[in-house]
């Protein structure tokens, strides 16, 4: 029955075959990239062709001494992995690799009788710095939560399993939705009208809103920003959804007591819309704690949920007095006990309405028809960057960072030409270090490639720094920094310290040292006087993850 409403068979997830195949991981660091496997590779021995006639006997020792690795003919040809397509199912740990030799650096038993005084050992090539293992190789260097763990690939003369069953579609065109494929290590468009399978990451990128229905029940509205996962039904054939970060809408399509489990990090639960039109918007907010390692510590978490329209209940799993709220108001889930709904006056804008301005929107459609289907959304999003119009440069960078690829985000600090963008910028990658440790870790990598030996420094300050810190004597590095080498140093330096005092003293970090010299005496003399940490402004809301998509373009580009 789901297949039918779906309106595909129990092949319409595998995707194109001339799809367009990439080694290269969309995810992050450098390690996740995925070379081709080349037919020369360690360990390949070409296969015996059966046609040939009878080989030489002990008589002709030129044929036994014949190298290892002899030149493919016309009549033997070294047998070669078929080329890998994007698959939609959950890849296995060796999708492609022939199965390794029993001992390292050792022929098969076929070939241990023939002597090769030339060749190396076969786990030579494997030793050189920056070469890898087939192993290694072949296996995703960043770890995807959402996605299982490949079970590893064992011989058998039973047929390879289906792909998972489909769990809903993509209903909305001209909008973008992403999926991260464990295959090809690569986040890839999703079609319209495409089904998505299980425990397979969805991510929208910023400016896009797009439609998946669950079944003929729910429907899911993705708000940009936001990436989730979808789970199978259980034995009670209830969906699931797991919320990362982000924003969504809920909607009851018509039938009222449908349920959805609901999971948010470690708040889990079942949502049952108990009226046929109800409708709720989920919110989950990080917020970056200054002084906290975003490596090691997670960032604060709120999860909210707002009833639209109609009447819902929320059961938590572990038990617990269930919740029921209705329209106008907000359940905030802390932990297992979550808090008694408050009523609302009006619901944040981006419930009920686009707030993506025009320049965004025109990107956004350029984006939208640059994306295909068979290529990898990174390759694509690269060469924007380049883009004619600023506009798309400045949502294809932000869009990278969503998949985890922030070299152009950190690039534009060390920019004079881009100084206007550096607020933007500078928000935006604290957003991301509030996602989890991963992205942290993305981040410090990307300062690394691009500042070398800075990047700790970098790190640091982006976090952020509390008042006690900077009355233990980060004040004074904030303003040494501020004749830094490094323009990107004195950016972020200067950005932290005008966000405490709401001042800027006509300092500028891309100026001369000789044009700084004035602004920075200033500087000292306010830390002198304990300025810097004893007045603090008004503090306006921190940008949290969920705020990044709705960023414009800086007004003057």
């Amino acid at each position: 029955p789901l297949a039918k409403f779906l309106g595909i068979g129990p092949d319409s997830s595998a995707p194109d075959s001339n799809a367009t195949d990439s080694r290269t991981s969309d995810s992050g660091g450098p390690e996740a990239q995925i070379p081709a496997k080349t037919p020369e590779s360690p360990g390949e021995i070409p296969a015996p062709d059966e046609s040939m006639p009878d080989q030489p006997g002990p008589d002709q020792p030129e044929a036994e001494a014949a190298p290892a690795e002899a030149k493919p003919s016309d009549t033997a040809e070294p047998v070669q992995a078929p080329p890998r397509t994007p698959s939609r199912e959950p890849a296995p740990e060796n999708p492609t690799v022939a199965p390794a030799p029993a001992e390292p650096g050792s022929l098969p038993e076929a070939d241990a009788s023939k002597p090769q005084p030339d060749a190396k050992p076969t786990t030579a090539p494997a030793a050189k710095p920056g070469a890898a293992s087939t192993e290694i190789v072949m296996r995703p260097a960043v770890e995807k939560p959402a996605v299982e763990a490949p079970k590893p690939e064992t011989k058998s003369d039973e047929p390879a399993p289906a792909p998972p069953d489909p769990i809903g579609k993509l209903v909305s065109g001209g909008e973008v939705l992403l999926e991260f494929d464990p295959g090809s290590v690569a986040w890839r468009r999703v079609p319209t009208e495409a089904g998505v399978p299980p425990r397979y990451e969805l991510l929208a990128l910023p400016t896009y809103r797009p439609i998946v229905a669950l079944n003929a029940e729910i429907e899911l509205q993705l708000i940009g920003g936001t990436q989730v996962t979808l789970q199978g039904a259980d034995q009670e054939r209830v969906a699931g959804l797991t919320v990362r970060y982000g924003r969504c809408v809920l909607r009851a399509n018509g039938k009222a007591g449908s349920k959805l489990r609901l999971r948010v990090g470690d708040r889990a639960g079942v949502l049952t819309f108990r009226d046929t039109k109800s409708t709720v918007a989920i919110e989950v907010t990080r917020s970056l704690v200054p002084g906290k390692n975003p490596e090691t510590e997670p960032a604060d978490e709120t999860v909210d949920l707002y009833a639209i329209s109609g009447r819902l209940l929320w059961t938590a799993q572990r038990g617990g007095q269930p919740m029921e709220f209705d329209a106008l108001a907000r359940l905030r889930l802390d932990g297992q006990s979550p808090e008694p709904a408050a009523a609302l006056r009006e619901f944040p804008k981006w419930t009920v309405s686009d707030e993506v301005g025009p320049l965004d929107k025109r990107a956004s459609n350029t984006l939208e028809q640059a994306l295909q289907v068979d290529r990898p959304v990174s390759l694509t999003l690269r060469e924007l960057t380049d883009h004619r119009q600023r506009e798309v440069r400045w949502l294809a960078i932000r869009c990278l960072g969503y998949i985890g690829e922030f070299d152009p985000m950190v690039a534009v600090l060390n920019d004079p030409n881009q100084k206007l963008l550096w607020p933007d910028y500078i928000e935006h990658l604290q957003g991301a270090l509030s996602r989890g440790p991963e992205a942290a870790v993305q981040i410090r990598r990307a300062f690394q490639k691009e500042y070398r030996a800075e990047e700790a420094e970098l790190l640091r300050l982006l976090c952020g720094f509390t008042k006690e810190g900077l009355q233990d004597g980060q004040a004074e590095l904030l303003v040494k920094y501020l004749d830094h080498e490094i323009l990107a140093v004195r950016a972020l330096s200067f950005w932290n310290l005008k966000k405490i005092t709401g001042s800027g003293l006509y300092y500028q970090p891309e100026a001369t040292a000789a044009k700084r010299r004035q602004s920075v005496q200033k500087w000292r003399q306010r830390l002198e006087s304990g300025q810097i940490w004893a007045k603090p402004t008004e503090k306006k809301p921190a940008r949290t993850e969920t705020d990044a998509p709705d960023a414009p373009l800086p007004e003057g580009l």
